[in-house]
């Protein structure tokens, strides 16, 4: 990108740099709504065991995740310091996905846990620079929610594709095994070749890049004091809950309490990401309307409120639950949509107290809490499936159904409107972003000098 005061950048751009996310959302319902089942029901490993296996690679991901950042800070290449890490990372990432799904014959256990461990660890590779680029593409309030709102359309449309391949391939062989297998050989190609197309397709603005003053430690405690920063963190988990709990019980959902084929409730899931990427336009465009905070709050709300219709409704019927879903998802668009551009203005704030540019951190701290979260959130529900009698692959007492539909309704909803609340405590707004960002056009680099006649604002108080 030529210059960080342009304030629209080219939809060419937008989406090249995008692309990577298209492979990065193929792996997110494969892994939060088949994978488990595939270990339980077509493996055959028992929950309690899976809950732990996935916990395990989950909290080394979650750790490694501040580290991957605080890499590709200090990287310095010929590729610039994000890309790098995404050549390095986007084969191997695709190979990996595809060995969660043919695992070794009599080492199914050791093989999921091994897997798992190097996918997190290449999934790091990629979408930690990727997503730290964000916050160097523009550095225009409104134009970072229209890069979030690309990056997260096109993260959503790689979900639509990592339901229905799934669903098509999932039966092409007698044997699932084999058509899971592959499954994940045809996405995993896909995956690697949309990293590679962000690294070719993008280019990186020397413009943010700087010297690291700081050690990691250092770094870390620095935004363990950002208030605004924590309180985004906090949402981000909710959110991640809220999302972990309902994608980890679909299945599960589907044959025990609304008594339907897999396939009848799997139909709405393409519905519930259609929603979601026709809404984040609407989303983006509310948030100039009304700033990001309340389009933030509003979001949580929509999310919840399509939690909370769940609870009712009856066996056997799943049409409500396809109209129940354009709400849940709408309310998904603007979860993906909104809080990426507020993680990058808190970035600039801390970049005129620090002179550092350390996106790279942030977003890995980001990501930590996101992905603890959200495993989290894995091994409770398979716990708790545990302890209220659930057996793979027979008849559930009337217990362990209701017990599935209320986590399925009950739960996320609760996370959602939490997150409603906690965010409201948030208070940076446009006014002060835009008194930073004349602050560090007059103190850095020729692609963000002040004209002669800006005033020198006064820092708002943090």
């Amino acid at each position: 990108m030529k210059s960080t005061a342009r304030k629209t950048l080219s939809k060419l751009s937008l989406s090249l740099y995008a692309f990577a996310s298209l492979g990065g959302g193929m792996t997110d319902f494969p892994i939060a709504i088949f994978l488990i089942p595939f270990y339980s029901e077509v493996i055959g490993l028992s929950p309690a065991l899976i809950g732990w296996l996935a916990l395990i690679p989950g909290i080394y991901d979650a750790i490694t995740d501040p580290f991957s950042g605080n890499i590709s800070d200090r990287t310095r290449s010929r590729f610039g310091r994000r890309r790098f890490w995404i050549l390095l990372g986007s084969i191997p990432l695709g190979l990996s996905f595809w060995w969660l799904f043919a695992p070794l014959r009599g080492m199914e256990a050791a093989s999921f846990l091994i897997a798992y461990l190097f996918f997190f660890t290449f999934m790091d590779f990629v979408f930690i620079p990727q997503m730290a680029m964000r916050a160097e593409l523009s550095a225009d309030y409104d134009e970072r929610t229209r890069i979030q709102g690309y990056n997260r359309a096109f993260w959503i449309i790689g979900l639509l594709q990592g339901v229905f391949i799934p669903m098509i391939l999932g039966g092409i062989f007698p044997d699932k095994r084999a058509s899971y297998a592959l499954m994940g050989l045809i996405m995993g190609a896909f995956i690697a070749g949309a990293g590679l197309i962000t690294f070719f397709g993008t280019r990186e603005n020397p413009a943010f890049w700087r010297d690291t003053h700081v050690s990691l430690s250092e770094g870390l405690k620095a935004i363990g004091q950002n208030k605004n920063f924590m309180l985004l963190i906090i949402c981000n988990g909710l959110y991640s809950i809220g999302c972990a709990i309902p994608n980890t019980l679909l299945i599960y959902y589907a044959l025990n309490w609304l008594k339907v084929p897999e396939a009848d409730v799997l139909a709405a899931v393409p519905i519930y990401l259609v929603a979601s990427v026709l809404s984040v336009p609407v989303w983006v465009a509310l948030s100039k309307k009304i700033q990001k905070k309340p389009t933030y709050i509003l979001a949580f709300i929509t999310a919840g409120i399509g939690g909370l219709f769940c609870l009712f409704i009856p066996r056997g019927q799943v049409l409500p639950l396809y109209f129940i879903f354009v709400i849940a998802g709408a309310g998904y668009g603007g979860l993906m949509a909104i809080p990426g551009a507020m993680v990058a203005d808190v970035i600039d704030l801390d970049e005129y107290k620090t002179g550092d540019r350390r996106e790279g951190v942030f977003f890995g701290v980001w990501e930590f809490f996101r992905k603890f979260a959200h495993n989290i959130a894995i091994w409770l529900v398979m716990q708790i499936l545990a302890l209220i009698g659930y057996v793979q692959q027979t008849q559930q007492t009337p217990q362990v159904e209701n017990g599935i539909r209320l986590m399925f309704a009950l739960l996320p909803m609760f996370f959602y409107f939490t997150g409603a609340v906690v965010i409201s405590f948030f208070n940076y707004n446009k006014e002060e972003v835009e008194k930073v960002q004349q602050m560090l056009r007059s103190k850095v680099g020729p692609e963000r000098t002040a004209t002669p006649s800006e005033p020198t604002p006064a820092p708002p108080a943090r």
